[in-house]
């Protein structure tokens, strides 16, 4: 058990408080509690939330987070520091060296040998296909007669099905738009399953698992205001919007983000085609989402 986790522990004991009540208060789930009070923060939903978390049960506890900070933050994960790659540089393209003059000297001598046996070729194929011809022209003059009588005999024999056929396509007709107005058409859900893990003031901690796509799209009935920032701390966008506007991000590269929202009554939000519900009354709110790969 860590330093800190005792504290947090002994401090809840002392205030004859149960997980359940922490739970609560923090609405944290009970599971996390128990890391944080043995020291496991391994276990918790990455290194963006284990601070949120702690500060959260040490206000539940009556404890002075940032004192707790000063001394035990040693004890806590640091955030993962992004590294940004550069391109290698592009080699400079070698110059090929001009062909020889035997070479040359071959490459013609090869495609005239070839030109020629293409003509003779063409010659011989033209030879056959007009015996091939002759033959048809006899064996179709015999077809003829044969295929007149054919002909008549399958024209009433179509007649009769034409008649036949037409009632029953009306009937398959009829039948399949009564199967196409009875059907329900249902959009497809969002990739993944989106969870919250807690919520404590202004602030939603979501876990978003069981998918690798994390795509976060807004839309807008009114004038709003966001700004977003990656789990390095990165700003993605900070900018106002108003009536009719959308736009859609793609955080499938990043496991954390955070989004500051200036008025959720004006604007709906969803992760992965899931709508995400936001406590009512409160017009600014922030949004945690971690990515559980």
């Amino acid at each position: 058990m860590s330093e800190l986790g005792e504290q947090l522990k002994q401090a809840r004991i002392n205030k004859k408080m149960s997980l359940e009540e922490v739970q609560e208060l923090t609405k944290i789930q009970k599971r996390y509690l128990e890391s944080i009070e043995e020291g496991e923060f391994d276990k918790l939903p990455g290194s963006f939330y284990t601070k949120a978390f702690v500060k959260s049960y040490a206000e539940a506890v009556g404890l002075n987070y940032d004192v707790l900070l000063e001394e035990y933050g040693h004890e806590l994960p640091k955030l993962p520091q992004t590294v940004e790659s550069f391109p290698p540089r592009r080699s400079r393209a070698s110059i090929p060296s001009p062909p020889s003059g035997k070479f040359l000297s071959a490459l013609s001598g090869i495609l005239i040998f070839l030109i020629i046996i293409g003509i003779f070729a063409v010659i011989w194929m033209v030879s056959i296909n007009k015996n091939n011809d002759a033959g048809k022209d006899n064996i179709r003059e015999d077809e003829q007669g044969v295929e007149v009588k054919q002909n008549e005999n399958a024209l009433t024999e179509r007649e009769t099905e034409k008649s036949v056929d037409e009632k029953s396509v009306d009937k398959e007709s009829n039948e399949n738009k009564q199967d196409d107005d009875g059907e329900e058409t249902h959009a497809p859900s969002g990739d993944g399953k989106i969870e919250l893990a807690s919520t404590s003031g202004d602030t939603s901690n979501f876990i978003l698992s069981e998918t690798d796509q994390f795509h976060v799209a807004f839309s807008f009935t009114g004038d709003s205001w966001l700004k977003i920032q990656d789990g390095s701390g990165k700003t993605v966008i900070n900018q106002g919007f108003s009536n009719g506007q959308e736009k859609t991000f793609d955080f499938s590269k990043v496991s954390d983000v955070r989004i500051r929202i200036g008025n959720t009554s004006n604007m709906k939000m969803e992760v992965n085609g899931e709508q995400i519900e936001l406590p009512s009354g409160i017009a600014a709110q922030t949004v945690k989402i971690h990515l559980q790969k």
